[in-house]
């Protein structure tokens, strides 16, 4: 059975030198946009106790580095291997 040797020629790109290349062929527009939240009786679902939650898990992964590690301390094992 014969063999066939095929090639895939694959273009590498730079981002760096492609990207400016980009922007000067491509004309970027500003648009204002309005925007005005749902009352609650437009069907808001969002409380202020959502806000707080998103702060205490906020705090606790900048607090706690590695999620495992700090379950591994409270459960008095060892370091990982």
């Amino acid at each position: 059975m014969d063999v066939a040797k095929l090639s895939v020629v694959v273009p590498v790109y730079n981002e760096q030198a492609t990207l400016p290349q980009i922007l000067e062929s491509v004309r970027i527009y500003e648009v204002p946009i309005s925007y005005s939240g749902r009352t609650y009786a437009e069907g808001k679902k969002i409380q202020w106790t959502d806000g707080v939650v998103a702060l205490w898990t906020i705090l606790r992964f900048a607090l706690v580095d590695d999620l495992g590690e700090a379950g591994r301390r409270r459960r008095g094992a060892g370091p990982r291997p």
